[in-house]
């Protein structure tokens, strides 16, 4: 009994010190270990961590060939997507001769291209927002191939899509977008007015 004894006292002093020790696995009455509370929080947590990188895997398309060309214009020659109204360069032997400011103040004005519509004044100030310099901000609106009256034209459509707007309407807000009379004007016709 002695011996017994012993094994008792020693599990229960073991489910006392892992109490006291908040540790994350704990002997419960009936011998079985459980989980505590903090630890089912780590699990909880880095299993929606999981989920929530497995559901953005899939939504993210493998290659650009998996998304449309939303903006109208025409397709490059390798069959390439074009959202933003740019036009793809036929080669990088420009990358040699840009500055690292120029080169990330390039690759940041097409993502914004990719996203939204903008002016050319208006991706210049975009880019300064961001830091970049004048310099280098005006050297991306120059070079990202970016076609102005097409960008124009999708940012009229954008504005009809959410609200009327009389012709003028339109076209004074574009201006205010820094858009060009010419290019405004194109963009306007473009939708229709």
């Amino acid at each position: 009994m002695d011996n017994n004894d012993d094994f008792t006292k020693s599990e229960n002093d073991e489910q006392v010190t892992a109490i006291k020790n908040d540790e994350d696995i704990t002997a419960s009455e009936n011998g079985k270990k459980k989980l505590s509370n903090k630890k089912k929080k780590k699990l909880i947590i880095w299993g929606c961590i999981i989920v929530a990188i497995i559901v953005i895997s899939i939504c993210i398309p493998v290659s650009n060939n998996d998304t449309p060309n939303l903006s109208g214009t025409e397709q490059a020659e390798d069959d390439t997507p074009n959202l933003s109204g740019t036009e793809q360069a036929e080669d990088d032997s420009n990358n040699i001769t840009m500055t690292m400011g120029q080169r990330n103040a390039l690759a940041k004005a097409k993502i914004y291209l990719r996203s939204m519509a903008f002016s050319k004044l208006g991706l210049i100030d975009q880019l300064m927002f961001e830091k970049y310099s004048l310099e280098d901000s005006t050297y991306a609106a120059e070079n990202c191939g970016a076609n102005w009256n097409e960008q124009a034209k999708i940012k009229a459509k954008t504005y009809l899509d959410i609200m009327a707007f009389s012709r003028q309407g339109l076209i004074d807000q574009l201006i205010f977008e820094k858009f060009t009379l010419e290019e405004a004007t194109y963009g306007v016709e473009a939708n229709g007015y």
